[in-house]
């Protein structure tokens, strides 16, 4: 059983057309109901609502303007973001609406992000990461901590050495990852503890 999205009316699955992996929103009958209206006004060459968004969109094209779908406001076309699939060349949210999108989008769930920029930047995948993460205990290889994890690389090789928190990678990086440093850096330590 489906609600029919546009008649509202519960009805069995054999009153729907397929649809990739499930089942159409509207029922048959709508479906059919709306192809005939559709058909009907272009017939007598009545504008849809489609239509008639199309052509204001390009009125305001003419003058440098674009409609923002998110806040609805009318904006100079440079305040989109670039998208060459557009014919307009523009996307269709305004750069404010889409940073405020992403940032919420990246703020509710960062870790689909981190993991594309890992395979991105180092070549490994999730599975890849969370494996060294469970081989070195869960935790950065030296301190055993779990503070924004990252991965750690030599940057002559590129080769991949571990994972290491943000206060660990950041303490190899100043000391240049140089290994003679860490060591007298190590025993001066040791010598003033």
């Amino acid at each position: 059983m489906k609600i029919c999205k546009k008649c509202g009316v519960d009805k069995e699955d054999s009153n729907f057309w397929r649809y990739r992996n499930g089942l159409q929103a509207y029922c048959k009958p709508c479906v059919a109901a709306s192809k005939r209206e559709h058909y009907a006004r272009n017939k007598t060459g009545e504008k849809g609502p489609q239509q008639l968004r199309i052509e204001k969109n390009l009125e305001l094209l003419q003058q440098g303007l674009k409609f923002c779908k998110q806040c609805e406001n009318v904006k100079p076309i440079s305040g989109f973001n670039k998208n060459a699939s557009r014919k307009d060349g523009a996307g269709d949210e305004c750069r404010e609406c889409t940073h405020r999108i992403k940032s919420a989008s990246w703020k509710n769930n960062p870790e689909p992000k981190r993991a594309t920029n890992r395979k991105c930047l180092y070549g490994i995948t999730d599975e890849q990461y969370k494996q060294m993460l469970k081989n070195q205990g869960e935790g950065c290889a030296i301190c055993g901590g779990n503070f924004r994890l990252s991965v750690d690389h030599n940057h002559d090789t590129d080769k991949i050495r571990g994972i290491l928190c943000l206060h660990c990678n950041t303490g190899i990086g100043s000391l240049k990852h140089d290994f003679s440093t860490l060591i007298r850096a190590a025993d001066y330590i040791r010598r003033t503890s």
